[in-house]
């Protein structure tokens, strides 16, 4: 479902069916520098977040200590630039979110190998989830593990790569946390 409608009773959803009609979905656009900024948005949602991070993307499963330790950092640097951006006040984890991520690869930092999106999307998220739900006095700098922060209410997920082979470019992630509001 696109919207949330758990919090109404079963005849306030029948009216809010009745005159309402379903959010319409946006692919909204912003140029940043030399990135292309591109993110999923709904009539009922506000934008909470919209920033970029650069840095080598960590995989979710590294097999060296020394990837085990990138992947730590780059799960921490999220963290905190999440944490960073949305203020003081902690964003509750029981509201539903959309989160747009636009992931830029520099191949030569992946072995020139094949890279497997899906192992990449897993630590951003965790990192997006302890930056958004921490709270004010959470030290992100020495945080180890990240299944205290819930992500299960990030209800849309919205995945764009940008093809490799253009070194020059700097390696990272733009990220676009929205707010599904109940109408």
């Amino acid at each position: 479902m696109v919207w949330s409608i758990a919090k109404l009773s079963f005849n306030e959803m029948l009216k809010f069916f009745k005159k309402d009609k379903p959010p319409k979905m946006h692919l909204r656009t912003k140029q940043v520098s030399d990135w292309s900024l591109n993110w999923l948005e709904f009539s009922n949602s506000k934008t909470v977040i919209n920033t970029i991070i650069c840095g080598t993307i960590a995989n979710v499963s590294p097999t060296t200590e020394g990837g085990r330790e990138k992947l730590q950092r780059w799960k921490r640097q999220i963290a905190m630039e999440i944490k960073s951006k949305r203020g003081k006040q902690a964003h509750d984890p029981k509201n539903h979110y959309i989160v747009s991520l636009g992931m830029r690869f520099n191949a030569m930092n992946h072995g020139d190998g094949q890279i497997d999106l899906d192992n990449f999307i897993k630590p951003i998220l965790d990192g997006i989830a302890a930056g958004l739900f921490c709270g004010e006095n959470d030290d992100l700098s020495t945080i180890e593990k990240y299944n205290q922060f819930n992500d299960s209410n990030f209800r849309h997920l919205y995945v764009e790569r940008v093809i490799n082979g253009e070194p020059q470019k700097e390696e990272g992630v733009s990220i676009t946390v929205s707010e599904i509001l109940i109408l």
